[in-house]
């Protein structure tokens, strides 16, 4: 049986509780040792595996790889522990088991859960594996809140929950912030710079003649990584230094919100939701200097307000030098400047700048010779012009609708047993020939179609161009063809334009 294809998948979840026999090593073992049993000599077996992923949901890399062979006639059998192994959601998970499995011929072993296809033919397997279905996902969902709620916990009793510890910490064995005395030595410095009466842009370029590295470098370092340090410290870095209610020896924590235990996605609360405990962990900054430094910086943010207004550039500039994106400062005579070599004097692009209305017109008038060009292009008048792509499309994706019906009612002959085993194969290698040449073509005709739309998009684009006098028309045509503008020293511009058609100018 050396044509016939075993697909393996293996999940491990981060929420799930690693026990021996939920381990990766013994879930192969457990599968290879089935899959002995099966005396399919010579068979193929293939290994899927998705390590750190939620059973919630189908967005993995290996089970969708998997899938893809599936769907391409390529596997014949997929076994896993159980059905959770596979997915704890009930609908989806029950959709390829019942629906998609069947369709390609198919066979699905849970072995766990005593499971296996070719023991329902014609049948869903019945209360049992409903059942099944709803313990899983149940359990799914009941995990999740008790793994926020003893996050929460863990968070009011000041034990901390992260790996990341505030620079000038570092996690000790109890799970509780130490001082790591070389960074907050760094931070006594800040705070003590400021009660002289250093302000920020000082202490930064001090921070870097002295060769501090930053707090992320430091990080870096002492993790062992092999890195370079840059020793480029910022105004913002040591502002948050000096406002960090941390280094008075106060725990916090619930700043963000994670939606689910499984999602990467957080979002910021409201400072009156974070969780503080006075005197949790070692203190670095006495008490009467920090508050004696948030006093001081509240009176210079009160006494002068930052004036500033965007710019129909803003975000699109970037340093030719370092890379990072040009601060804009507004005021009387606004400008696009570089911020972060702003500790460095011997950096090409320290203290690099350039007017904005300076930067703003020569954009504007960049953009308007291209837009001509494009314009004077004769091929162009071509796009202009209807196709009948569309409609081929639209007659190719009903055949296809047509053919995958065909194979659905082949399926459903065979298990009223209609037509053999046999006559099913053919039939349905026929309209799966069928089906994949019409998607080539279908494919095509789509690139082409999406050519002519990008195209004769750039052609409405270069005609509103060639016309743009308005702040707001100017500011949406900049969006719709910028990509990026680089500054380099000596007033140098590269433009970096959305469509290749509109080409790359430099002036």
């Amino acid at each position: 049986m050396s044509h016939y294809v075993i697909a393996k998948y293996i999940r491990l979840s981060r929420d799930d509780t690693v026990s021996e026999s939920l381990s990766i090593p013994n879930q192969h073992m457990l599968l290879d040792r089935y899959i002995e049993e099966m005396e399919l000599h010579g068979a193929t077996v293939l290994d899927f595996v998705d390590n750190g992923y939620t059973g919630t949901n189908y967005e993995r890399p290996a089970v969708q790889e998997m899938l893809e062979l599936v769907r391409n006639g390529r596997v014949h059998c997929v076994i896993c522990k159980d059905f959770s192994r596979f997915g704890r959601n009930i609908l989806e998970t029950g959709y390829f088991i019942e629906r998609v499995f069947p369709l390609y011929d198919v066979r699905f072993i849970a072995v766990t859960d005593n499971y296996d296809s070719d023991n329902y033919k014609g049948d869903t397997g019945g209360i049992d594996v409903a059942f099944k279905f709803l313990i899983h996902e149940h359990y799914s969902h009941d995990l999740s809140k008790k793994i926020k709620s003893a996050k929460h916990i863990r968070m009011k009793t000041g034990e901390s929950i992260t790996a990341n510890s505030v620079y000038g910490y570092f996690k000790g064995s109890t799970g509780r912030l130490e001082i790591d005395e070389d960074a907050a030595n760094v931070v006594r410095l800040i705070y003590k710079m400021v009660l002289e009466g250093n302000r920020a842009p000082k202490i930064r370029d001090y921070l870097f003649s002295m060769q501090h590295p930053t707090p992320r470098e430091y990080k870096s370092i002492r993790n062992g990584e092999d890195i370079t340090p840059e020793y480029l410290w910022s105004t913002a870095m040591v502002l948050r230094i000096l406002r960090c209610e941390q280094y008075i020896g106060t725990y916090i924590s619930g700043r963000y919100l994670r939606e689910t235990v499984a999602s990467s996605k957080q979002t910021a609360t409201d400072e009156s939701e974070w969780i503080k405990l006075p005197n949790h962990h070692p203190a670095i900054i006495e008490k009467e200097e920090f508050y004696k430094v948030q006093e001081l910086y509240t009176k210079r943010k009160q006494s002068k307000p930052r004036k500033s207004r965007e710019h129909l550039l803003f975000g699109k500039v970037f340093c030719g030098c370092c890379g990072r994106g040009l601060r804009y400062s507004g005021g009387k005579y606004p400008v696009f400047s570089c911020v972060y070599t702003n500790a460095n004097s011997n950096a090409p692009c320290y203290k690099m700048k350039i007017k904005a209305v300076t930067l703003g017109s020569m954009i504007l008038s960049i953009i308007k010779k291209q837009a001509e060009v494009v314009l004077n292009i004769n091929c162009m008048s071509e796009l202009r012009t209807s196709s009948l792509g569309q409609s081929q499309i639209d007659e190719h994706e009903s055949h296809v609708r047509q053919l995958t019906e065909q194979i659905q009612m082949n399926y459903e002959q065979l298990v009223m047993g209609q037509i053999d085993r046999e006559t099913f194969a053919v039939s349905r290698g026929e309209c799966a020939r069928q089906i994949e040449r019409l998607k080539i073509r279908i494919d095509s005709l789509r690139k082409s179609e999406r050519a002519k739309s990008e195209n004769q998009k750039l052609v409405e684009l270069a005609e509103n161009a060639v016309g743009i006098t308005e702040a707001i028309s100017q500011r949406s045509i900049i969006e719709s063809v910028v990509e990026k503008i680089i500054v380099s020293p000596e007033n140098q511009i590269e433009v970096i334009w959305k469509f290749a058609d509109f080409g790359v100018s430099a002036v």
